[in-house]
């Protein structure tokens, strides 16, 4: 027995192609058809069909023609195909979402113009790759622009995951290459360094900004009774005395003396201020 039910809400030609095609499946007999059909009908589809005077319907068919006579309001109107027309691909609509919508729009056309479908699935792009293809093509059927839309669909998609893939790769090496700024562990000396000049106030050559005044120990020393220089020509044997390193300036002043560093090239007293 057929387990489609119509209460007389809905629309009747669903509940016949419904029954139709179950009692195909059994018989096509006009008069088991006829036997079978009050047992679908329930609430006051049921109440309608018992009012119905005995001996009225002589077939299927006359039985068809009273109950949409009887709910005609819940029939649906037949759609055209030229509504296809308004159906257009969303601004952040995928293709694949638009086929599937365009697909189920001509699915409720019982009359479906298959050119006037294709020309509406074309209208509907926003342009794009497959509308060019399409208005390179041929096509006839709605058929036939499915199968080659699904072509499209897998490579969009597979474009759209390679493009995120790479977009995810490519942030995840910059974060593991990402290094904090240099940070000095030790502070840099020449950052006090300060040009150092000869006895004469001048900047003793190239690159002399970054040599340092030598500093000494303390901050504060006890007041000298005599000059430094006299000082060391007494004391200047004194092993005490750490000797500086050996000048190598091929322009020093041979009339000069310079008794701390035991060479040629300057006096001792204008030094005094070294040590």
């Amino acid at each position: 027995m057929p387990t489609c039910k119509h209460s007389g809400k809905t629309d009747p030609d669903n509940h016949l192609s419904a029954f139709g095609g179950h009692m195909m499946l059994y018989t096509n007999t006009d008069y088991v058809w006829c036997k079978v059909f009050p047992s679908t009908l329930e609430g006051i589809a049921q109440s309608w069909f018992e009012k119905i005077p005995r001996g009225t319907i002589t077939s299927f068919r006359q039985l068809v023609i009273l109950l949409r006579t009887q709910y005609v309001a819940n029939i649906s109107r037949e759609r055209m195909t030229g509504e296809l027309m308004s159906v257009v691909l969303g601004s952040q609509e995928s293709l694949r979402d638009y086929i599937s919508r365009f697909n189920m729009e001509a699915s409720n056309i019982p009359k479906l113009q298959q050119e006037v479908a294709v020309l509406a699935m074309m209208s509907g792009l926003r342009g794009g790759e497959f509308k060019s293809y399409l208005g390179r093509k041929s096509f006839t059927t709605l058929a036939e622009v499915l199968g080659k839309a699904n072509e499209f669909i897998k490579s969009e998609e597979i474009g759209r995951a390679t493009s995120r893939r790479f977009v995810a790769s490519e942030n995840n090496y910059s974060s593991q290459n990402k290094r904090e700024p240099y940070k000095k562990e030790y502070p840099d000396r020449r950052d006090n360094l300060q040009p150092k000049k000869d006895w004469h106030g001048t900047n003793r050559g190239r690159g002399s900004e970054f040599k340092n005044e030598r500093r000494g120990k303390f901050n504060e020393y006890t007041p000298l009774v005599a000059s430094r220089t006299q000082i060391f020509a007494i004391s200047q044997e004194d092993e005490k005395w750490q000797r500086p390193p050996k000048m190598y300036n091929k322009y020093r002043d041979p009339k000069k003396y310079c008794d701390f560093h035991r060479d040629h090239g300057h006096l001792l007293h204008p030094l005094e201020r070294q040590y």
